[in-house]
This record gives structure tokens, sequence and C-alpha cells, in this order.
């Protein structure tokens, strides 16, 4: 009888010790995997690799792209008619693992649409935690990634950055495309089979091979060049700034790929959405030189915990900066400018902020020209993307930045366009919304 204020006492320890537990992260913590169906009952969701997930995970469900665009071959193609089911996104709990089959605790309580690209991300949860080496998530490839999530009840502490930055949508790798001489193309969407337009930067939307090219926007991902202009930067929170102008050899004509769309976060309980940074267009082709790839967007972070003591890191979802051509042989000639990557999404939960928080959500720059003859367009910039908080304000302690990315510019010796952005334009500045309320369905199945 007389161990037992004994075995007491260890239990009140250990209950203490589990209360104030700290874990270490760094790198990439989150585990992806696509949905290939979704129950009619919304109960369950079947994916396509259930290593790594178990009962009582919380896990992301989020839908990355099936918004419809204006398909006329005018000013307004890519121009988003309905957003559907992209960007949808919640949170829930799974209660059973069978095969494939991740059995949900709750109904999903929004709608997805899995030809839009829904995946599963598995989201850590911890007590305290610090943060020991610079934390990101997968790049998005198409099928998974660009999202990095996870909760702590308790204090996250950064002794190291969160940086997302160019995770998002993805620019086109460049091929070196032939105008093949057919001079000045000037419409908005082109098959990838025309040689004289170059590709659109990827966005909310799904690709076609039909409309790939061309000057037009894709959503929010940038317009590429068409014949020998420059590609348009990508968008989220603003507008990308537009591709800048033709050769001036062939004609002065304003042929460089559209802004990618700025999008909507409606902060309307039913209607809140997130998004991927917009990536960059392509430069238009140029069959001498090599010219520049539309840059990717920044990612998704999404936070939930107590209290976040920053100690002078940052968390950034940055779209890329596009670099003065790709390693050209001959750097006196960079021929054509592809977009910066729009800024991503930073949502934060979190109850406190004690100290000077730094986020940076910025638009990459567009890519310069050079020439010793000729006026080549530069790339147009990205724009800033979205920091979301819960508060009914934004919290003081949170120093936000959200610039567009500059326009880049042609360097060349021609007085009319020396040292000018030569029509390109910078992108447009993010946003800021409040009253975050992360999704989560509430109906037992």
């Amino acid at each position: 009888m007389r161990r037992y204020p004994y075995i007491l006492a260890l239990l009140s320890l250990l209950a203490s010790a589990a209360a104030n537990a700290q874990t270490n992260i760094s790198g990439v913590i989150n585990r992806y995997t696509p949905v290939v169906l979704i129950d009619k009952c919304n109960t369950s969701v079947v994916v396509r690799n259930s290593f790594g997930f178990a009962a009582g995970d919380k896990v992301l469900i989020i839908q990355m792209k099936g918004a419809s665009i204006d398909l006329t071959d005018h000013a307004g193609f890519g121009d988003i008619t309905a957003y559907n089911n992209a960007g949808n996104y919640e949170l829930a709990t799974v209660d059973e693992v069978n095969g494939f089959t991740l059995v949900l605790h709750n109904k999903l309580a929004r709608e997805y649409d899995v030809s839009g690209l829904v995946q599963v991300i598995r989201v850590p949860q911890y007590t305290n935690v610090t943060v020991t080496g610079t934390l990101t998530a997968k790049a998005w490839d198409g099928q998974t990634g660009g999202v990095l999530a996870f909760i702590a009840s308790g204090t996250v502490t950064l002794n190291a950055d969160i940086d997302v930055s160019g995770k998002g949508f993805r620019g086109e790798e460049h091929t070196r495309r032939c105008d093949n001489g057919m001079g000045s193309v000037v419409g908005f969407r082109y098959s990838i089979s025309l040689d004289s337009a170059n590709y659109k930067g990827e966005g909310v939307a799904q690709f076609d091979t039909a409309y790939r090219s061309g000057r037009g926007k894709l959503a929010n991902g940038g317009g590429g060049g068409n014949s020998r202009a420059s590609g348009g930067g990508g968008g989220n929170g603003g507008a990308g700034g537009k591709g800048g102008m033709q050769a001036s050899y062939i004609a002065n004509y304003d042929n460089g790929g559209q802004g990618g769309n700025a999008l909507t976060y409606d902060t309307a309980s039913a209607w809140r959405k997130i998004f991927l940074g917009g990536a960059g267009g392509n430069s238009g082709p140029e069959d001498v030189e090599k010219v520049s790839k539309g840059e990717n967007g920044g990612g998704i972070v999404i936070v939930q915990a107590g209290m976040l003591q920053a100690n002078s890191h940052a968390v950034m979802a940055n779209g890329n900066d596009n670099a003065t051509g790709d390693s050209n042989p001959s750097p006196s000639n960079v021929l054509g400018g592809g977009g910066g990557g729009a800024g991503g999404a930073v949502l934060l939960d979190v109850s406190s902020i004690p100290n000077t928080l730094v986020v940076q959500i910025n638009g990459g720059r567009g890519a310069d020209t050079r020439h010793n003859l000729s006026c080549y367009g530069p790339g147009g910039g990205g724009s800033g993307g979205c920091l979301w908080v819960s508060a009914s304000a934004k919290p003081a302690a949170i120093s936000e930045q959200l610039n567009g990315g500059a326009a880049g510019i042609t360097h060349a010796t021609d007085p009319p366009c020396k040292e000018t952005n030569y029509g390109a334009v910078a992108g447009g500045s993010g946003i800021v919304r409040m009253r975050l309320i992360i999704p989560v369905g509430t109906i037992a199945r």
C-alpha cells in the first residue's frame, strides 16, 4: 500500500513529460498520395498508395485543379468561368485503412472531383515542435505535393525557416522551338504542334494539347510568348504581369504572354478555397539562341498551433525568380524571357505569435533579355500570394511581404528599348485574409 504514492508520483511525472513532449522536425514531414475514387456517401477515399497511413491519422484532402475557363480565341481566353471544386480542401481523421481505402471518421464536408487532381496528405500532429532545419514540402509534380501542413497543440519554435518557395504549379521545361519562318502569330491559343507559339504556365485549369501554347493565360498560369515575344507571369493573390513585346526586327507586336489571373479567396464559409501559385509562361520560340522557361509558383503552408515562436526565422512561399536566359553559350545574346512564378498561400491558425514573424509570399521576377542589335521583350513578373490568418485582424507581430515580381529588363544598344521593360509588366501585389476557419467534416458517417 505504501508504494501507491510513488506510483502516483511516477504517473504524474510521465503525464507531465508527455504534455511537454518536444519533437524536432526538418525537411519533408508529410506523406502524399493521389485519390482515385471517393465513395458516393463521402465517407471513404480510395488512394493509389496507402503505405504510411494508419487509423487515427489526421489527413488533408485537397483538390488542386478543375476550374473551367473561357476557351474562345480572344483576349478573355483563360479567364475562369467557374471554379467548380478546384481549391476545395479540409481536414479529416482516418478511422480504418482497408487495403487502398481510407475510411474516414466523418463525412467529407466539401465536394471533390478526382479528375481535378485530388490528393490526400498525412498531417503530423505534435505537442511542442522545433524546426531545426529548413521545413518544406515535396514539390508539386502534377499529381501530388506542393503542400506543407502540420498541427501542434503547444508551441512551434522556429530555429530554421519554413520554405515552400517554387513548390507550386510548374513552368514547362523549355523546349527549343522554331517559328519555321511563319513570322508573327497573334492568337491566344494554339496546339502544341504549332512551333510559333510557346507553352503556357500551369494553373488551376487542366492542360489540353489543343490550347497549351499561345499568349492567352491558363487561369492563373501565365501565357506563353507568340513568335519571338516573352512569357507572362503567374497569378494568385494578384494578377501576373504581361510578357514583353516581340523582337523588334520582325515587328513591334505586343505578342507577349498574358499574366495569370488573380484568384478569388472568398471568406464566405461555404467557399473557402486555397491555391498553389501559378507558373510563368515560356518565352516565345527562337530558332537561333536559347531562351528561358516560365518559372514555378509557390506552394501552400498550413500551420495549426497554440503558439509560434519565430526567433528571427521566416515562413516563405515565394514564386521563383526567372534567371536571365538558360546556360546560354553566348551571354551577350539572351533572346527571350520567361515569366516569373506567383507566390503561394500561407494559412496560420495560430493563437499566439509573441515576436516578429516574417511571412514572404512574393511573386518571382521575369527574365531579362540581351542583344546588341535588336530589342527582345523580357518576362512578366509573377504576382504575390495570399496570407490567411485565423484572427479577426492581422496580428501585429506578422511582417508580411506580398510583393509582385518585377518585370524583366531588355539590355540592348538600340536606343528605343535599352534598359527598359519593352512591354513587360510587373506582377500584382498579394492579399491578406482574416478569420480563417479550416474546413472539417462534422457529420458522423
